[in-house]
């Protein structure tokens, strides 16, 4: 599933489990009550660009051996975790977002652009 120039607001996020294959491109996802987007199985992906996560509990998490990939994002005022890895098998990051007020949980792995 593909989510593109979407504003998710005062909702519930978004979440990729059993199989599913989620990016979220230049888009704003705000004052989510749990995570602004979540991977929340072993076969879940979730893949983040340019997308503004901010004023959430956690801004992107991965979990339960669910997989996040993140790049030129903005995560502002999440009161948990910006990057949350909170059992995902892995968390990386290009290392071109902007993170403030909160920081990283859990392992964030950098990985270069090709």
């Amino acid at each position: 599933m593909e989510i593109d120039h979407t504003a998710i607001i005062d909702t519930k996020g978004v979440e990729a489990n059993a199989n599913s294959r989620v990016v979220v491109t230049n888009s704003v996802v705000e004052h989510v009550a749990t995570h602004g987007i979540t991977a929340d199985f072993p076969t879940a992906q979730v893949h983040v660009s340019t997308t503004d996560f901010s004023f959430n509990t956690n801004g992107i998490t991965a979990t339960l051996g669910g997989n996040a990939l993140v790049a030129s994002s903005s995560l502002d005022s999440n009161s948990s975790c910006s990057f949350n890895n909170n059992g995902g098998s892995g968390f990386f990051t290009y290392g071109d977002n902007e993170l403030t007020g909160t920081g990283t949980c859990g392992t964030i792995t950098p990985t270069a652009k090709q």
